[in-house]
């Protein structure tokens, strides 16, 4: 009975571990925004993930609103956030009563859908209509004006108060498909174009923090050193990281220094890195 309580719970941790990396996936809408598979391989460029060196070639696609090289995703483009909801104008949902908070996130849904529909409708009218949407919300008292006429306090009957932005936003992106089509194969172009010109690209894993240098052999050469000394016998905390930033920085132009204690601690190479950094440290110094 004990063995089958065992099991059962490692089941449980499985399934549960499972639902967890389901979940982290993002939703990339493939099926609205189609695919471009048909890159070319690029033998040029650095390509490095979550600190762990890619090998080349490199093949840049993309998935609904996503760009994969070989296969993982490095970027992507973020819809705004009342993509599709411009044209219809929402009921105003049956649940949402005198005691509602403003918080609620059928009433923050309903609003977000309700600012779009009157963003895009009524682009002249746009404050006093939203004014009006809270006006006829049965969880609002009462609205007061601000001096500032981009903003309103509102006040529920349950005690909430927030001061809002009912202004249009002054850098709006195009949400119609073709806009955001063409932002996806922008960006995936962007990548592209940085590698045929050799640069060396550092991403997160699903398109977090992106940092990157032009092609600089040397600059590859002082990592890879730096990450294969004893990092212990450096000096502790800020000025270690001072001391590893300055032996870099003169091997050629700056790295961001904030980057430094993860890429170092957490770096991975590979033969092909090693034997391309050396090939290309043998052409520059053959052109010198």
């Amino acid at each position: 009975m004990k063995t089958y309580k065992n099991f059962l719970n490692i089941t449980i941790v499985v399934i549960i571990c499972n639902l967890q990396y389901v979940t982290a996936e993002p939703d990339l809408k493939e099926e609205t925004f189609g695919s471009r598979l048909d890159s070319q391989p690029i033998t040029n460029g650095f390509l490095f993930i979550d600190n762990e060196y890619t090998d080349a070639p490199y093949k840049v696609t993309s998935k609904g609103l996503g760009i994969f090289v070989n296969d993982r995703l490095v970027d992507r483009i973020h819809l705004p956030p009342y993509y599709g909801l411009e044209d219809s104008n929402p009921e105003m949902p049956t649940n949402i009563t005198k005691n509602t908070s403003m918080w609620d996130p059928v009433f923050k849904k309903y609003m977000k859908h309700k600012f779009a529909f009157i963003n895009k409708n009524y682009p002249d009218q746009h404050k006093e209509k939203k004014i009006e949407a809270y006006q006829n919300s049965p969880n609002i008292k009462k609205i007061e004006l601000d001096n500032d006429p981009d903003f309103i306090t509102i006040y529920t009957y349950i005690g909430e108060s927030s001061r809002g932005n009912i202004a249009i936003h002054g850098r709006r992106v195009k949400t119609d498909f073709n806009s955001i089509t063409q932002r996806i194969e922008n960006l995936r172009m962007r990548y592209i174009n940085r590698f045929k010109h050799g640069s060396v690209s550092f991403v997160k894993q699903h398109g977090g923090m992106r940092l990157g240098f032009a092609k600089d052999a040397r600059k590859l050469s002082a990592i890879l050193k730096l990450r294969n000394k004893n990092i212990a016998n450096l000096p502790p905390g800020k000025q270690r990281l001072q001391a590893q930033a300055g032996e870099v920085a003169a091997q050629g132009p700056n790295l961001h220094p904030h980057m430094f204690q993860n890429l170092l601690t957490n770096f991975v190479a590979s033969p092909q890195l090693e034997e391309r950094i050396q090939k290309l440290l043998l052409e520059e110094g053959n052109s010198n």
